[in-house]
């Protein structure tokens, strides 16, 4: 699936171009990210279509592959923009390649109940990683958190190990950056995800605000008892 899509085009096109192709687990600008996994997958539908055909996946009559009388059928839940765009484009990229993305849009309520079930009626959820620490990976990967925010469901040994000693060790140690380094080549070996794009958060304020400051995350103002409007 990773080697099937396409991000620049869904960045481009989309999103007119104001976000990020991303392929790893972490994103630019958070502390230890691998630029270097950025190459890991790039978009070959025809490296996709091998794949599948290797794992029994084969194009039949329709445009759906099949295995065993299976269709190759999955099922992404989303709950809010943009990832709901994002799937609408993915199941698009995905039936190029024979897979059926069948996308269930649903309010956030609904959805955690929906992904956290261990009925499993879903395949993919649609998430976002946040924050600029890397032991936001230990959050969203840990085999602790598994049905609470590990929405992937994983539950790796060796990562476990990584992902716990970088939280015991010094903030900024190169032994810390080492420990995140190796999370992260081990999820791209288990490729629990398929990403998309980093998000380019644009704040918009008017010329007579000032003194408006941002929080470290970007993503909400601090205290407003220093910001100050002309008259």
């Amino acid at each position: 699936m990773n080697w099937a899509v396409d991000r620049k085009n869904i960045v481009d096109k989309v999103f007119f171009g104001v976000h990020r192709p991303s392929v790893g687990p972490l994103t630019q600008g958070v502390w230890s990210y691998l630029a270097e996994l950025e190459n890991r997958y790039t978009f070959d539908p025809k490296k996709a279509q091998q794949v599948l055909d290797d794992a029994g996946w084969k194009q039949g009559s329709g445009p759906i592959r099949e295995k065993g009388g299976q269709k190759l059928s999955l099922v992404l839940a989303s709950f809010r923009e943009p990832w709901s765009t994002i799937a609408d484009a993915l199941q698009s990229q995905f039936r190029d390649v024979g897979i059926d993305l069948m996308v269930q849009k649903m309010e956030r309520g609904p959805y955690l109940d929906f992904i956290r079930s261990t009925e499993n009626k879903h395949n993919l959820a649609a998430s976002a990683g946040g924050g600029f620490d890397p032991d936001q990976l230990r959050e969203r990967y840990h085999s602790s958190a598994i049905r609470v925010t590990n929405f992937a469901n994983v539950g790796d040994p060796q990562l476990d190990a990584a992902l716990e000693q970088g939280s015991r060790l010094p903030l900024g140690s190169a032994e810390r950056r080492k420990a995140y380094e190796d999370a992260q080549r081990r999820l791209m070996d288990l490729v629990p995800f398929v990403s998309v794009l980093t998000q380019v958060r644009v704040e918009a304020m008017a010329r007579r605000l000032h003194d408006l400051r941002m929080g470290p995350d970007g993503l909400n103002a601090l205290p407003l008892s220093d910001a100050w409007l002309e008259g």
